[in-house]
C-alpha cells in the first residue's frame, strides 16, 4: 500500500548531504570534497549489532566521537592504522587529540572508488585563539589558504557568519593569494 504524498513536494537548495537520510555515522557528504573539519577525539566507542542500509549488520562497529560535531566516525582500517601512527596503541591515548578529517577521492569501497573519510595531523590552534574575536580568526584562517578558511567557516553559526559577512570579500581574496603562496600541503 503507497503512502499518500502531499504535492506540491518542497524544493531543496543546499549540500547534497541534507537529502541523505538522518543516520548518526558521519559521511563524505557531510564534510564536504573541498575542506577538512579539524575535531578533537572526546571518545572511542565500539557499537555491537549494528544494521545499516540493504539489512547488512555488523556485529563489532569501532567509531570515533567528537567534541565538535554530532555524528560519530566509522573507524575504518586505514584511519585506526594513522590513529596508532599518531597517538600510540592505546585507544585512551587518542582521547583530547585534535585531527583533521577530509575526503579522499580515491577509496576502494567493494571494489569500487569512492569518496571516503580519511584523518591527518591537524594544524595547531595558534596561541590565544579561545580569545580572538570572529574577526581575527576568519583573517587568521584566511592566511593559512582556502581549506582551513572554509573548514573554520563550517564551525560558525548563521548568526556568526551574518557577523562578519562584510569581511568574506577580503577574506576570499586572502586565502586565494595564501593558496598561491603555499605548496600543496594535503598527503601526510
Amino acid at each position: 500500500m503507497a503512502t499518500e504524498q502531499k504535492l506540491p513536494p518542497a524544493s531543496y537548495t543546499g549540500p547534497s548531504g541534507g537529502l541523505k537520510k538522518a543516520t548518526v555515522w558521519l559521511a563524505s557528504e557531510d564534510v564536504g570534497t573541498d575542506v577538512e573539519l579539524t575535531v578533537t577525539i572526546v571518545d572511542v566507542e565500539l557499537h555491537r549489532g549494528v544494521k545499516f542500509d540493504a539489512g547488512r549488520t555488523e556485529d563489532k562497529v569501532p567509531a570515533l566521537r567528537f567534541k565538535e560535531i554530532e555524528k560519530h566516525m566509522i573507524l575504518n582500517s586505514t584511519n585506526r592504522k594513522f590513529l596508532v601512527r599518531m597517538f600510540g596503541m592505546d585507544t585512551k591515548d587518542w582521547r583530547n587529540q585534535r585531527v583533521a578529517i577530509f575526503v579522499d577521492p580515491d577509496v576502494k569501497f567493494a571494489g569500487q572508488k569512492v569518496n571516503g573519510l580519511r584523518l591527518r595531523p591537524a594544524q595547531p590552534v595558534p596561541e590565544g585563539w579561545e580569545t580572538w574575536t570572529n574577526e581575527q580568526r576568519g583573517e587568521n584562517r584566511a592566511n593559512a589558504g582556502t581549506q582551513a578558511f572554509r573548514a573554520w567557516w563550517k564551525t560558525l553559526t548563521k548568526e556568526e557568519r551574518e557577523s562578519v559577512k562584510g569581511k568574506t570579500a577580503e577574506w576570499k581574496t586572502i586565502s586565494d593569494n595564501a593558496n598561491t603562496a603555499q605548496p600543496d600541503q594535503t598527503s601526510l
